[in-house]
């Protein structure tokens, strides 16, 4: 299945995808060991967990999971299919589990498409969650992201995305240079990105940035 990452960044912000992943830190610790949602008891199959690096404290940087999976003395197992970010963690009740499904403030960006699995401490899923839990290298979430085809739907706002190294084509970015960002591209910006976008679909190289809006 391809990735695909749907952007929501508004007119006048600026985000570059890549770095926002990579420098994702939820400040997990004892006091904020974010919820689930799915099943009545920790332990239970879920199919999202939230995580708010402000905990209960406020609004702040958060990321949903989507998927189906279970969490049992600090190890996640199952498969995630979905990662969305943005501002806060809303849930209903009290405990680890809630009542209704979580939902952010304000949805930033979410990445679709996703089959990260496992079954043990050791497997992608529990490295690509503590990853994002623990602010530490996304190795294993770069890998399993880089290797399939990305297709980057890009909003309003100044965005930035690179591609990976999948030899199938890389990502792709699509609806092509919108007419807000190529009002601030400039007229050199403007050409180069009409010849880049002219099919509607820039075709990424690795490594490359995609100059659409």
């Amino acid at each position: 299945m391809a990735i695909t990452v749907n952007s929501n960044l508004g007119t006048g912000n600026s985000l570059d995808f890549n770095a926002d992943i990579d420098n994702y830190d939820g400040e997990f610790s004892g006091t904020n060991r974010g919820w689930f949602y799915g099943g009545a008891t920790l332990g239970d199959t879920h199919s999202q967990y939230g995580n708010d690096s402000a905990g209960d404290g406020g609004a702040g940087d958060s990321t949903i999971f989507g998927g189906t999976f279970n969490y049992v003395f600090g190890t996640f197992t199952g498969t995630m299919n979905s990662i969305s970010f943005g501002e806060d963690v809303n849930y209903t009740g009290s405990g680890n589990v809630s009542t209704t499904a979580l939902t952010h403030d304000s949805t930033l960006f979410n990445i679709s498409g996703l089959s990260i699995s496992g079954s043990s401490s050791s497997d992608p899923l529990q490295q690509v969650a503590l990853s994002f839990l623990n602010g530490t290298a996304k190795t294993a979430f770069r890998s399993a992201f880089n290797g399939d085809n990305i297709t980057f739907n890009g909003n309003a706002g100044n965005e930035t995305f690179t591609g990976g190294r999948h030899d199938g084509g890389g990502a792709r970015c699509r609806p092509a240079c919108r007419k807000q960002g190529r009002r601030d591209m400039g007229r050199a910006g403007r050409q180069r990105a009409d010849r880049a976008c002219h099919d509607a679909q820039f075709q990424f190289r690795p490594g490359r940035s995609c100059p659409c809006r």
